[in-house]
């Protein structure tokens, strides 16, 4: 299970926990469903004995699954007894693993804490809309000397009357209390989901993202469907639809004939699939996008290459390699025996201003004052980096090199999880971090809190005080912006180094994959005008040949 070939084959995790409630359990159920209907990704809805879904799955095949928490016994209050779910919900995670996400309701922040101590990500579901979502603010002054005030800071003008604003101080004690929590812990949640859609309320959609800073979904309209489900057959049927219904519906329309009733919204919202990139259809549809971006030297392009092949051969996954002009593959063929499902792009970013013209590429210096001024010169990629993002959005993953530390900021302001790429193993980045204390009065040294012991001469160790000033300036941007991304990528294998990987993760702890061997089969490797690793490829493959009934 801990191996590259088996992440590429199981399908993404996605568990959902909604609170106990008619309006909020529905919309998340149908979430589930349209999780499940896309191809790749498995549901798992968690609740409570006497509130389980009534319907699971929506069709046949759809991968979803139903597993029940035992409610606290009385005589707790609900508002007390809901919180107590923590620790069974914590058991039943550790249970189904392994989870790529938690999407549990608003109204369960303890949920934050327990996927964070697994590493997992914790998306918030907000059953409402996000023009209702987004003003958040302390009561505003009146207008005038009336009882009406105006909602300020947004994108239209709303005014309301003081009676029509919530007054969360005369909630219930338990319901303060529970307010308190979520404001305490709102940033530390990953993002936010919300049963809504673009073309309903696109100003609120992206003040709710641009100007609030929120890193936001929307999956709706969803639960809008009776208890038979017909409005949601409906959606994941679209092409089902008869044409002669669909031109009757937008004669309708053109008509501008009355369009108050709930029924004709249902009829076209029905009638009208998501066409726009903000859509949830859209989004089952098109392929996850992953961007690569190695570091320039012959030792860290291949393997990034090599894997963003290895993604795009994946079945619904598409991969663009980053590089500057004298870097770029001259081909980036699949990695997979069907190559025809796999997509890869290599655009390429103009190199930085500072370098001399056609040195690209770390591997064509030849003294330290050189290599000085290419780490230099290289962080002027970032306005670049940043655009190229924009251009190609959707984005949803970077995966940067190790050298590369400004990247984080760059997919963070663009809502993009970024995740490091080392390309040596995890024997390396383990002793790394260990701490080395002297054996004896000797040079020798013994590296601690490793899974083996492993001794070493201090010659043997690497001494950042002698690196050239952009090191040492680079390592300590690596440092302080490490617990910023999303999880390590690292070029091993399970069977080479397991406890290595383990004490990575768990005594380290570390959001971590392995997705190697990589760059180890020259049969479809790709060339580099940078520089050139076949001949020792052919050495490596004959070698491997040799060994091939070890």
């Amino acid at each position: 299970m801990e191996s590259s070939d088996y992440l590429a084959r199981r399908p993404l995790h996605v568990v959902f926990f909604p609170f106990m409630a008619m309006g909020h359990m529905p919309p998340m159920v149908d979430m589930a469903n349209l999780f499940a209907a896309r191809g790749g990704v498995a549901a798992t809805v968690v609740t409570t004995p006497p509130t389980p879904p009534r319907r699971l799955p929506p069709r046949p095949g759809a991968n979803i699954g139903l597993r029940i928490l035992p409610f606290p016994p009385p005589p707790h209050r609900l508002s007390a007894a809901v919180p107590r779910l923590r620790e069974p919900f914590s058991r039943l995670l550790h249970e189904i693993r392994p989870i790529d996400v938690v999407v549990s309701d608003f109204f369960c922040p303890w949920t934050i804490p327990v996927a964070e101590e697994l590493s997992i990500l914790r998306l918030v579901f907000d059953g409402t809309v996000s023009s209702p979502s987004a003003p958040s603010p302390p009561m505003p002054p009146p207008l005038g000397g009336g009882d009406t005030v105006v909602l300020g800071g947004l994108p239209h003008r709303v005014v309301m009357l003081r009676s029509q604003i919530e007054d969360s101080g005369k909630l219930p004690p338990a319901f303060q209390e529970l307010l308190g929590e979520i404001v305490a812990m709102d940033g530390r949640s990953y993002g936010t989901v919300v049963n809504s859609f673009y073309e309903l309320e696109p100003d609120y959609v992206r003040h709710f993202r641009e100007a609030m800073g929120h890193r936001a979904w929307h999956v709706g309209p969803i639960a809008l469907f009776g208890r038979g489900g017909a409005l949601l057959q409906q959606r994941l049927h679209l092409k089902e639809k008869q044409k002669d219904e669909e031109e009757a519906q937008e004669r309708k329309e053109q008509a501008h004939e009355p369009t108050g009733s709930s029924s004709y919204l249902l009829e076209w919202l029905d009638r009208n699939p998501p066409v726009t990139m903000e859509s949830s259809d859209y989004l089952a549809r098109r392929p996850l996008h992953v961007v690569f971006f190695p570091f320039m030297a012959t030792g860290h392009m291949p393997p990034m290459v090599d894997m963003a092949n290895l993604f795009a051969a994946r079945g619904g996954v598409a991969t663009t390699i980053v590089a500057t002009p004298a870097n770029a593959p001259s081909s980036t063929p699949a990695a997979s025996p069907a190559p025809t499902s796999a997509s890869a792009s290599s655009p390429s970013l103009p190199c930085p201003h500072r370098l001399p013209p056609g040195i690209e590429n770390i591997a064509e210096l030849s003294d330290l004052d050189s290599v000085n001024r290419f780490m230099v010169a290289v962080p002027g990629l970032r306005e670049p980096f940043s655009r190229l993002l924009r251009e190609i959005r959707p984005v949803d993953a970077v995966i940067s090199d190790y050298f590369f530390p400004w990247t984080i900021p760059v997919a963070e302001e663009l809502g993009i999880p970024r995740l490091v790429f080392h390309g040596t193993g995890f024997f390396a980045l383990c002793a790394t971090a260990a701490p080395a204390t002297p054996l004896g009065s000797s040079d020798t040294v013994v590296l601690g809190s490793l899974p083996s012991r492993v001794v070493m001469l201090r010659s043997q160790m690497p001494d950042r005080g002698k690196s050239p000033p952009a090191f040492r300036e680079l390592f300590g941007e690596i440092a302080t912006t490490e617990g910023r991304s999303f999880g390590t990528v690292v070029n091993s294998f399970y069977e080479l180094e397991p406890d290595y990987i383990r004490h990575f993760r768990e005594a380290m702890g570390h959001r971590a994959w392995h997705v190697a061997p990589l760059h180890s089969s020259v049969g479809t490797e790709p060339s580099f005008k940078g520089g050139s690793t076949r001949k020792k490829n052919k050495k490596m493959k004959k070698h491997k040949n040799e060994r091939a009934g070890l």
